[in-house]
């Protein structure tokens, strides 16, 4: 007996068992997992489990999105890196301070985090929810790209302006 038993004894009456199964997923549970637990559950009612099973068609379409985002978070964060240093040194030249530095390591921690985030959420989708979840994925993968880059450059900006006031 296990927690994921637990919750498809719980919620089975009221709730489909793809609707259980994309929540358990969602939860962090792997499918052999989930697997495992309806069977013992419907085992109790006398009834065969039918496995959570992702295409190769879906991993294939998985592995091209992931390729793009990577390829998206490469080519931000490039422009990201170029755009930090610029407004550090300003068009004229100079050196690269501190706040600099600090910008750097910040945007380079988010971009990393993010592309993380992005590629198990992509890589999980096809076993939660098949196209929509893939959708959905690439979309979070799109806002937080678009999100962290606002923020650094609205970083920039204010460093650039912290840059001019501090001798």
């Amino acid at each position: 007996m296990s927690d994921v038993d637990d919750y498809i004894r719980a919620h089975r009456d009221r709730f489909t068992r793809d609707a259980l199964t994309e929540q358990l997923l969602e939860a962090g549970h792997e499918p052999e997992a989930i697997n495992a637990a309806w069977g013992r559950v419907e085992a109790q009612d006398g009834a065969v489990a039918a496995p959570v099973t992702v295409g190769t068609g879906s991993r294939i379409v998985s592995v091209v999105l992931i390729v793009i985002v990577i390829a998206g978070y490469a080519y931000v964060g490039f422009i990201g890196v170029a755009g930090l240093s610029i407004a550090a040194t300003g068009f004229h030249g100079g050196s690269v301070g501190t706040i600099f530095s600090i910008a750097m390591l910040v945007y380079g921690i988010a971009m990393l985090a993010g592309l993380a985030f992005a590629i198990r959420r992509i890589w999980r989708s096809p076993a939660v929810g098949g196209g929509s979840a893939m959708i959905v994925a690439v979309g979070v993968a799109a806002l937080m790209l678009i999100g962290i880059s606002g923020g650094c450059i609205v970083g920039a900006f204010v460093a650039s302006g912290l840059r001019s006031v501090v001798p």
